[in-house]
């Protein structure tokens, strides 16, 4: 009977062999899928750290950019002051140019009186005030040619001390307008360089933003990048885990096809040595019947093989749907439910360290770390069903454990994308997404 069972073994495997291999190759095709995501997930994290150092850069700019609008600010008022001054020094300018002209006409004025004066004491010969006295004929001759002799000569002396002064006056107004002059020179020479000052101003401005904005726009189309290659290893892996799970089944009702055909023949094989053992049976109490007994001379000899145990059929429960447990005894509270805000699960929120067990008894397909679960394991519990544990401080189970219903498969904590301590839970049927209210118990 041994031999049998041997050579059933060794037909069921055979008659296996093509599925299993196929459920390795998928499994090995699945852990390189599960390192790649891993890549991917490294290289996404990365990359939205270096988008959050460029959005630092963008803030530090921003503030930079109020100092540099404020150095504008600022130029643009000292143009606007120079402006008004440049006018101003225009206009009193103009002004003193005026009263320049003014001052040049007056000394004309009395440069000319001074020479009419010159030509009349020139034709006339030299004056001699004391003659004109000595010629008075009378006393009131004498008062009436002394007053015309003080007369004449103060008449002189206004001349000579208004061209004087008409002199100074245009000495001192071209010394003004050359000052004027040189004072607006000075403020367009001002005025000219705060307005490349504000031109070189503006120019780093716009170099630096359109930099930036170029860093943060290669950022974001990366991120996408990598989102999109995430999802595409995503649905590859819940497609591979599909067809390890079927091949898993066919395996399984390949066995209990043939355990139940070895069940079959193993029966009739029994009911035939039944009957065969009943007939010799009843030969030899025939021939007992013919023979006088004898005492045996030893007791029967022992058979060389034990007989086998009764075989009992294995019992296979239909996965039509799974019935789940409570992942974290003890504590029932939810901090958010499934589909809040998009959310894929329910946050069930406990002190740092408390066990996570596994809801049901299956295999596990995952369990490492991503950027947004932190520590994770996902189990897969046959016809598509998947639950999955995230945010954990600790992992106590490794990629393809069986784990069975209740197992601490690991601890609450709040790695990841996570606030506080508490475990997400997930519940996932052919890779959708399911409220995991509606099977737990």
């Amino acid at each position: 009977m041994r031999r049998k069972w041997i050579a059933f073994g060794l037909a069921l495997m055979l008659s296996l062999q093509p599925t299993f291999l196929f459920a390795s190759e998928d499994e090995s095709h699945l852990e390189e899928l599960e390192e790649q995501k891993s890549e991917v997930e490294s290289k996404e994290s990365e990359a939205d750290e270096k988008l959050s150092e460029t959005q630092a850069r963008v803030d530090e700019f921003v503030a930079a950019l109020e100092e540099l609008d404020t150095q504008i600010s600022d130029t643009e008022s000292a143009i606007r002051e120079l402006d008004a001054e440049i006018e101003e020094n225009l206009a009193l300018l103009e002004q003193t140019k005026r009263e320049l002209e003014n001052a040049k006409d007056n000394e004309a004025v009395w440069y000319q009186k001074l020479k009419l004066r010159m030509k009349a004491v020139y034709e006339s010969g030299q004056i001699n005030y004391l003659e004109i006295l000595l010629q008075a004929g009378s006393m009131s001759d004498l008062f009436s040619k002394a007053e015309y002799t003080r007369d004449l000569a103060q008449y002189d002396q206004d001349i000579l001390e208004n061209l004087a002064g008409a002199r100074e006056e245009v000495t001192t107004k071209e010394m003004e307008v050359t000052q004027e002059e040189a004072i607006l020179e000075a403020n367009r020479a001002k005025e000219e360089e705060k307005h490349q000052e504000l031109q070189e101003v503006k120019e780093k401005k716009e170099k630096q933003l359109k930099k930036l904005e170029e860093d943060q726009e290669a950022l974001e189309l990366y991120i996408e990048q990598l989102q999109e290659q995430r999802e595409e290893l995503a649905a590859e892996i819940t497609e591979t885990a599909a067809r390890i799970e079927e091949a898993r089944r066919a395996a399984e009702e390949a066995a209990r096809k043939a355990a139940e055909e070895e069940a079959r023949k193993q029966q009739e094989a029994e009911e035939a040595a039944r009957k065969a053992a009943e007939e010799e049976a009843q030969q030899e109490a025939e021939t007992q019947d013919e023979e006088p007994e004898q005492e045996p001379e030893n007791d029967p000899e022992p058979s060389e093989e034990p007989e086998d145990e009764p075989y009992e059929e294995p019992t296979y429960e239909e996965p039509s749907s799974v019935s789940l447990s409570w992942p974290v005894p003890g504590y029932y509270s939810l901090s958010c439910y499934f589909g809040e805000g998009g959310h894929r699960g329910i946050d069930i929120p406990a002190p740092s360290g408390t066990a996570i067990c596994a809801s049901a008894g299956g295999t596990v397909i995952t369990a490492g770390y991503n950027g947004s679960y932190g520590n994770y394991v996902a189990i897969a519990h046959g016809n598509g069903y998947v639950t999955l544990y995230a945010h954990a401080s600790a992992l106590n189970c490794s990629y393809g454990d069986y784990v069975g219903a209740g197992q601490v498969i690991a601890y609450v904590g709040t790695t990841g994308y996570s606030t506080g301590n508490h475990l997400h839970f997930e519940v996932q049927i052919d890779g959708g997404l399911a409220n995991p209210l509606s099977y737990v118990g």
